[in-house]
């Protein structure tokens, strides 16, 4: 048997790791009984319902998402200023950069 260090990563590792990133989880620091991570709910309740709309408006048509702009998602959410949605979702806006190289 591999170690964990020795493991090549699987789907659903990229996937959970994902769903870290996004703030959608939390590691537990738990293991099932296969190995694999533990993870929580990061938020509950109507909290968590929230964060997952505005996340499902922000994600990319192809992920299925609605890949709403910043200011559409603000409007959705009730924010005051599109500066309380960057700051609450901005990591899950795609970035925009062109490609090094390209004029823009």
């Amino acid at each position: 048997m591999r170690s964990e260090a020795e493991r090549k990563p699987t789907a659903a590792d990229i996937g959970l790791s994902r769903k870290v990133a996004a703030g959608v989880t939390v590691d537990t620091g738990k293991r099932d009984d296969e190995g694999e991570p533990i993870l929580g709910p990061k938020y509950t309740g109507f909290h968590a319902l929230r964060h997952w709309y505005a996340s499902w408006c922000i994600n990319r048509k192809a992920d299925g998402g609605l890949e709403l702009t910043a200011k559409a998602v603000q409007s959705r959410m009730g924010h005051s200023s599109i500066q309380v949605t960057f700051d609450t979702y901005g990591h899950l806006f795609p970035d925009r950069v062109p490609p090094s190289g390209v004029a823009g």
